[in-house]
């Protein structure tokens, strides 16, 4: 062999190699990560009162607006009969709940929070709770009927009270005789020893959602929303 058919048969091969790097990097794809900011507070935390009995946050639409993934907002909550049960899984999702990072979500997963729903949908683009907009939303959420308070969403100024939040086994949480969360639920966490209690409390999260062309989904660090106290019986 010469040396122009050896050069030439060398350069066959790198081009073989090159073409073979990028055909496997192509088909196995490295690691993408992309940055979804998170919703943060409008509002205090909930309340003891008819009054402040709401869930409430300001949605990242505006800083995720340049995200081609970035689809909006859920919430997801978990209900309980003991207070320290709730306390100890919020410190345990908080513990690891860092910026740009999924591990509070993930933690939270593990511990069996649930997504809250609408019923009718607040829209019809997307399966997140809240769609994203072109700029920003103030976000309030009633669960139950209460006093002259009505179980609905709000955002910015505009009422939806003709939309309820639900349960993502389809029960309201209009608590009651025939409708209380029950041991085996997989949105409650029961203690035996509270059998007696006369409240549930329902904790939540709100987290900003993205997917990618593949339908693979991302998510923000967690906002912690607080809890909200509900009687077993709403109708008092």
């Amino acid at each position: 062999m010469n040396f122009y058919e050896k050069k030439g048969y060398q350069d066959k091969f790198y081009i073989l190699v090159i073409f073979s790097l990028i055909l496997f990097s192509s088909s196995c794809g490295l690691p993408v990560y992309y940055i979804i900011y998170p919703p943060v507070n409008a509002d205090s935390l909930p309340g003891d009162t008819q009054e402040s009995r709401f869930f409430s946050f300001k949605t990242a639409d505006a800083q995720n607006s340049t995200s081609d993934i970035y689809r909006g907002i859920d919430v997801y909550y978990k209900i309980y009969n003991n207070k320290n049960d709730r306390d100890s899984d919020i410190s345990q999702i908080q513990a690891v709940n860092s910026d740009f990072s999924q591990s509070g979500f993930n933690k939270m997963q593990g511990l069996d929070y649930a997504k809250l729903s609408s019923d009718p949908k607040l829209h019809n683009k997307s399966d997140v709770l809240f769609d994203k907009e072109n700029s920003d939303a103030n976000i309030k959420i009633r669960l139950f009927d209460e006093g002259e308070y009505k179980a609905g969403f709000k955002i910015n100024d505009t009422e939806f009270s003709h939309s309820k939040p639900f349960r993502s086994n389809g029960n309201s949480f209009q608590f009651g005789e025939k409708n209380l969360p029950a041991q085996g639920d997989a949105d409650y966490t029961h203690n035996e020893n509270e059998e007696e209690s006369e409240s549930f409390w329902v904790a939540a999260f709100a987290v900003s959602v993205g997917r990618d062309g593949f339908f693979q989904a991302y998510y923000s660090s967690l906002l912690p929303l607080g809890s909200i106290k509900i009687p077993k019986d709403t109708s008092n």
